[in-house]
């Protein structure tokens, strides 16, 4: 149910001295936000006990040993090349690090809504206990296009329209100006070329 799951609750940034207050706030289901240095996000659901860890997280990302999780830490992918992200569980600290932030982050719940608590748990968990574990892609099947579809069935990730957005908009604000001068150029090109001929 919405309460449940705490619609659309946005909880304050913790760093590594103050997460140990995170679970008492954190519900199964919710989804966290792992802030990383370079603007990017690293997501996952929020289990609480699994798998012999306290205060547990499904996400996708490396294999344990292949990454270490901190805030220096810029993708999902990052670490060695030749290691698979897969969908684990590992402890909010964990994945946290020395010195990253992290926070509770429903606020998609205000567009979509979330399935109950209970489907969002199990779907995390099946997902997590397959024998396919699925590809990971930066632009189609990352850390966020995981926590979306197990939360609201729906494979999105707002950061990734975001830097399209971003893309789109430099490109644009870059090339109109040129293209625009280059119009005038041929217009006036085209005038002179004109008034040659009456000459």
């Amino acid at each position: 149910m919405a309460n449940e799951n705490r619609f659309g609750k946005v909880s304050d940034w913790r760093d590594s001295t103050s997460v140990k207050a995170l679970p008492s706030e954190a519900r199964p289901g919710d989804r966290l936000e792992f802030k990383r240095v370079c603007g990017y996000s690293h997501w996952a659901i929020y289990i609480g006990e699994h798998d012999k860890i306290e205060h547990a997280v499904i996400h996708f990302s490396l294999h344990e040993g292949a990454l270490i999780f901190s805030a220096l830490t810029c993708s999902c992918s990052a670490g060695i090349a030749s290691s698979q992200p897969e969908i684990r569980a590992d402890s909010i600290e964990t994945v946290l690090g020395n010195s990253g932030q992290v926070r509770i982050n429903n606020s998609k719940d205000r567009d979509t809504a979330p399935f109950d608590t209970s489907i969002i748990v199990q779907t995390a968990k099946d997902k997590q206990k397959s024998e396919t574990q699925p590809k990971y892609s930066l632009l189609r099947n990352n850390c966020e296009h995981f926590v979306n579809s197990c939360r609201y069935n729906q494979t999105v990730s707002e950061q990734v329209n975001d830097a399209v957005v971003w893309l789109i908009f430099t490109v644009t604000k870059n090339i109109v100006p040129v293209v625009a001068f280059c119009i005038f150029l041929l217009f006036f090109w085209l005038a002179l070329m004109n008034a040659q001929r009456y000459w």
